[in-house]
């Protein structure tokens, strides 16, 4: 697949099933590495610059992906410290 995006646009990928939306997301977003190519993020590498390519980008997901017992603030110093962002970048209560 070869895709680029403005910088600073909102972005919609429709595809029909299965055909490799998700896949494509979770490489973009850093969750999975690529089976082959190379990915791009404003320009680096999802695979050898993932960390600064995540700081970069926004990602809502079709699906909830939050814990609804905890607040907003909670969910997001968890993903924080999952992601491996320094607590010295964190706004921490």
């Amino acid at each position: 697949m070869d895709l680029e995006v403005e910088w600073g646009t909102a972005f919609a990928l429709l595809r029909p099933n299965d055909a490799g939306k998700t896949t494509l997301i979770r490489i973009l977003s850093t969750q999975i590495p690529p089976s082959g190519g190379s990915a791009y993020i404003g320009g680096y590498n999802v695979t050898d610059d993932a960390n600064k390519a995540r700081k970069i980008i926004g990602y809502v997901p079709q699906e909830i992906s939050v814990w609804t017992d905890l607040t907003a603030y909670d969910n997001l110093l968890i993903y924080s410290k999952i992601y491996g962002i320094p607590s010295s970048e964190r706004k921490e209560k």
